[in-house]
């Protein structure tokens, strides 16, 4: 699409210049392929040269130039070239538009919000836009030919008739396209508010079984693809794969460093086992949770006696260390383990509007938008992410930290009935999440980094009958530096920031409100708020949700 987005840039020949490789990701979206957007530097561009085709939404503006005009004026841009009929200058774009909880979203129909049917068709097509104080509902709109008029807070009261509209999918100078068709309702939101596109994020970590230097070349695409023909063909034996991948070396499609390394490692280790390796990366059929109790468990082993790649790798982890620190009930045994180097791989499937929820206190209701696109050269499907390196802390504990017998525990339960979110709902899974909140907090003031920086993630491993969890903090960051140390320099002392985590929650400044709330199944936290618990949204995995400082404490 040479209009939207990259344009012409779109090719198979960048992206794959840009592609990111992952097996365990690639699997879980769906086959479709991965890539880093592109930069003006890294097309040997020069930074005027613009890249990203975008359309201008919305396109209703508010000139607020009062010495020119005494009052404020809401016009269309599209009209004049986006500058106000009544002094020239180019207004700001009006900050108020309408979205549906399907995605869809249009510029606010002002001419029928102030005109109503009849539509002001001899009008002059622009209004006044009046302040009303500190009020949002108090702005009022008015036609200054027939002098009708309105207020955003009726304006706000209205349920919009859907347009079916994606702005974001139009070509930059087409008309809009409002094929109608959607049953919901369109509300009027911020265009700054968050709830307005919120992305549907997938992160994993490169984890030492996928971190060989033969299974970094495995997972490579020419080497990938070779397997994959051969397999589907039926022929997949030594001498066919090595026959494969001599027609590569030949068409310069595979360094001659990568086939010496293959063939030393089968000399070495014979087909079946490079075979068995081969089949052993391949992902299993599962979900995203699947891969996560797989990280878990990569996590655990490798922390038991340490464990570096070899080479260039993206993963080192020191041996964990054990602590003990008072939690109510009792005392509680901790591993703690320092991972120097991680990597992860970010990717965005697409994203959800929440202007309000289709099903009360379950945000899945809202139809999710998928973002990847398809190259029309090959017709396969491209998803954007990025890759970053970066340190971290890995916490678990062997024992169990509930007791059955906290009243908290039984309202977690009781919740989990008739629930999209069970998992998160369990009392344990609530458990790390609300101590890694309370970790970031405390961290921030040890590690050098702010607590908008740290990240976590949370596991609940259940697959084999016993409940087990645990967290991880890190940091990453763009590009091939990692991180400076300063989280992993805290495991020294980690048993002092653990106390004091844990004290910072025993009391919150919104006391008692704060610690009288309980969870419900229509909320996502019990006693949780911004002075006590809650973080950075860019942080926390669950935006903030499925925390309760009851279970910490005990009640």
């Amino acid at each position: 699409m040479p209009d939207m987005g990259l344009g012409n840039l779109f090719s198979q020949e960048i992206l794959e210049k840009f592609e990111i490789r992952d097996i365990r990701m690639t699997h879980l979206v769906d086959r479709s392929r991965i890539f880093a957007l592109p930069t003006n530097a890294a097309l040997n561009r020069k930074e005027s040269y613009y890249i990203y085709r975008t359309k201008e939404f919305p396109v209703w503006r508010i000139c607020t130039d009062t010495k020119k005009h005494q009052t404020s004026v809401l016009y269309n841009g599209e009209n004049k070239e986006g500058k106000c009929p009544e002094c020239g200058n180019v207004g700001e774009p009006v900050r108020f538009i309408i979205a549906c909880p399907d995605g869809h979203m249009d510029d606010i129909p002002w001419d029928w919000a102030v005109h109503g049917k009849e539509q002001g068709i001899k009008c002059c097509g622009w209004f006044y836009w009046r302040g009303g104080g500190s009020s949002v509902g108090s702005i009022e709109i008015e036609c200054p030919t027939c002098h009708k008029k309105t207020t955003m807070g009726m304006i706000y009261a209205w349920n919009w008739r859907c347009t079916g509209r994606f702005p974001e999918r139009e070509y930059s100078n087409a008309q809009p396209w409002r094929p109608k068709g959607c049953s919901s309702d369109m509300k009027i939101i911020q265009r700054q508010a968050t709830n307005l596109r919120i992305p549907e994020i997938l992160t994993l970590l490169t984890i030492p079984k996928y971190d060989t230097k033969i299974a970094r070349i495995i997972q490579g695409r020419s080497i990938s693809t070779v397997f994959q023909v051969l397999d589907s063909a039926g022929v997949l034996d030594e001498n066919p794969f090595k026959k494969a991948l001599e027609g590569e070396l030949k068409k310069n499609m595979l360094f001659k460093e990568t086939y010496d390394i293959i063939d030393e490692y089968i000399s070495d280790n014979g087909w079946e086992q490079f075979l068995k390796l081969y089949r052993d990366l391949l992902p299993k059929d599962g979900v995203y949770r699947d891969m996560l109790i797989e990280e878990f468990r990569s996590l655990q082993n490798a922390s038991e006696d340490g464990y570096t790649s070899d080479g260039n790798g993206n993963f080192s982890m020191k041996k964990s260390k054990e602590i003990s620190v008072n939690i109510p009930p009792g005392r509680l045994a901790f591993k703690i383990a320092g991972i120097d180097v991680l990597r992860t791989v970010t990717v965005q499937k697409g994203y959800r509007r929440m202007p309000y929820m289709k099903s009360e206190g379950e945000p899945e209701s809202n139809r999710m938008i998928p973002v990847a696109a398809k190259e029309h050269g090959s017709g396969e499907n491209w998803l954007p992410g990025f890759e970053s390196l970066g340190e971290g802390i890995f916490i678990t504990s062997s024992e169990n930290p509930l007791n059955p017998s906290i009243p908290a525990v039984n309202e977690w339960d009781a919740t989990k009935t008739n629930s999209m979110d069970e998992d998160m709902r369990d009392p344990l899974f609530v458990w790390w999440h609300t101590l890694s909140h309370a970790l970031i907090r405390a961290l921030s003031l040890y590690s050098g980094y702010s607590s908008s920086a740290l990240r976590e993630r949370v596991y609940l491993d259940d697959s084999e009958g016993r409940k087990q969890g645990g967290i991880l903090i890190y940091t990453v960051m763009s590009g091939e530096d990692g991180g400076m140390g300063g989280l992993t320099g805290t495991v020294t002392g980690f048993g002092d920031i653990l106390t004091n985590a844990i004290k910072s929650i025993s009391l919150c400044s919104n006391d008692p409100l704060c610690i009288e709330q309980r969870i419900t199944e229509k909320n996502c936290n019990g006693a949780a708020c911004h002075s006590c618990l809650l973080i950075s949204e860019t942080s926390c995995e669950h935006r903030n949700m499925w925390l309760d400082r009851h279970l910490i404490l005990g009640d």
